[in-house]
């Protein structure tokens, strides 16, 4: 209740505490003046003499009230108030100001989701960290795998759990109304159990079904079931792909990003695993076992490819095999021009920056006459200090809401006109990590230009 009653007294009843702190030190004043008369001073002598003793009422004042944290925290409201007051006297800088953060900032954080979505953020996977992609390299050029080198990998290779296959085509939905293009990826091996996924609906792949030996079965992604719509009765539904019935047995999970444009899953025809060694078109991934790591399993794998070099001089002797990420592989050449575009915003972030600081700087030099009179007032250097480091404070405030604000509608302008290709482009969005991004280069983007109104101002 002390607490509380502190903060009542402090913020809600500061002109009372301010009337209170002013009757005290009269007082003390007004005893001293008595003692000097008493000693035979005179009184005009004495009265002056008191005050030259006590020093500037109005800073006393305002120590008095510092000395306590409650009243430092009314102190701070006070000097927002103030530097918000002040901003609005000169609107013209405020506005230009506000207006060069809204752009740098919203640009900014707008291809900075994109990168986040597409570069940082994590596969929507178990452990993602386990998962890296086998790319085999020819003559210095990456070629892809093949299903009989996959099959090597598979029985040789101790440092995975699992290793799968997979190749992306396209696939026409025919009876179902108009004839629709989809997206399809059609797999080799335990592809799911490697990832870590489980259908959300029904069931995955058996062995068989893996190996091609069953009749053609399909699981949707979540994204196409709902286009269908279609709810858990679709399992067991008839699907003529290409011009060959499947059977549907499961969905997958809404949250499943491994490929962003996926319609449907399927195994590989039979034919397909019994192309020769010359065959070159799998995306290989695998799942590191527990306790081995991406250093041990890339020089594993470079021995075997060493192994399989001599053992298939005709088709193998040239081929190199090496280890990478699967967050960096799923990213793919979108790595280096995302980065460059973020490169190319930041750079107009920095050119607002630049005239945020340079507006701060000429309203400082403005500003030395004001603060030598606030200075012969009483008030600190360190306060007037903070009032403009509070006008910074609402700078970045008003430019970092309105750049969120920007960002908010630059997002579905920017996965318009990016290429559709481009992995996990959809889950592109504002969230808590884009805000505080915007948050640091917002405060980022004033403390210099507060620092220079200081300066300027001969505060610091």
């Amino acid at each position: 209740m002390g607490l509380l009653n502190r903060l009542i007294r402090t913020v809600w009843r500061r002109d009372r505490e301010a009337a209170d702190v002013t009757e005290e030190l009269e007082f003390h004043i007004e005893e001293r003046i008595r003692d000097s008369v008493a000693a035979g001073m005179p009184e005009p002598e004495a009265r002056r003499d008191a005050k030259n003793r006590f020093g500037n009422a109005a800073a006393l004042r305002e120590e008095t009230r510092d000395t306590d944290l409650l009243g430092a925290l009314d102190a701070l409201i006070r000097e927002s108030g103030q530097a918000l007051r002040s901003l609005r006297k000169r609107p013209g800088i405020a506005v230009t100001a506000i207006f060069s953060l809204t752009l740098g900032i919203g640009a900014t954080s707008a291809m900075f989701s994109v990168v986040d979505a597409v570069l940082l953020k994590p596969l929507a996977l178990p452990d993602p960290a386990a998962l890296v992609q086998l790319r085999e390299y020819k003559g210095g050029e990456s070629v892809g795998g093949g299903p009989a080198r996959l099959r090597d990998w598979q029985a040789q290779a101790r440092s995975f759990q699992g290793m799968t296959g997979y190749y992306g085509t396209g696939e026409t939905l025919t009876g179902r109304g108009e004839p629709a293009r989809l997206q399809a990826i059609r797999t080799f091996g335990p592809f799911l159990s490697v990832l870590g996924v489980s259908p959300a609906i029904g069931r995955a792949f058996t062995a068989e079904e893996e190996r091609g030996l069953e009749a053609p079965v399909v699981i949707l992604s979540d994204g196409f079931r709902r286009r269908l719509g279609a709810g858990r009765d679709v399992l067991g539904a008839r699907l003529t792909l290409s011009g060959v019935a499947t059977t549907v047995i499961g969905v997958l999970p809404a949250s499943f990003d491994f490929a962003a444009d996926m319609d449907v899953l399927s195994p590989a025809p039979l034919q397909f695993h019994s192309m020769g060694r010359q065959a070159r078109f799998l995306a290989i991934v695998g799942r590191l076992a527990p306790g081995r790591t991406a250093e041990g399993a890339g020089a594993e794998v470079e021995t075997i490819a060493n192994r399989l070099a001599l053992q298939y001089p005709a088709t193998d002797s040239s081929v190199r095999a090496t280890l990478v990420p699967l967050q960096e592989a799923a990213s793919g050449e979108a790595r280096q021009p995302l980065l460059l575009l973020l490169g190319a915003v930041a750079l107009v972030l920095l050119i607002a920056c630049v005239n945020v600081a340079s507006l701060l700087l000429a309203r400082g030099a403005e500003r030395r006459h004001e603060a030598a009179i606030r200075v012969s007032l009483g008030a600190s250097r360190w306060r007037l200090l903070r009032m403009y480091l509070f006008e910074g404070a609402w700078l970045a405030l008003a430019g970092g809401g309105a750049g969120l604000v920007v960002a908010r509608l630059s997002v579905p302008l920017l996965q318009r006109i990016l290429p559709a290709g481009l992995p996990r482009l959809a889950a592109a969005a504002l969230d808590w990590r884009v805000a505080g991004f915007a948050a640091l280069i917002a405060i980022g983007a004033v403390r210099d230009g507060g620092r220079a109104t200081a300066t300027s101002g001969r505060l610091a």
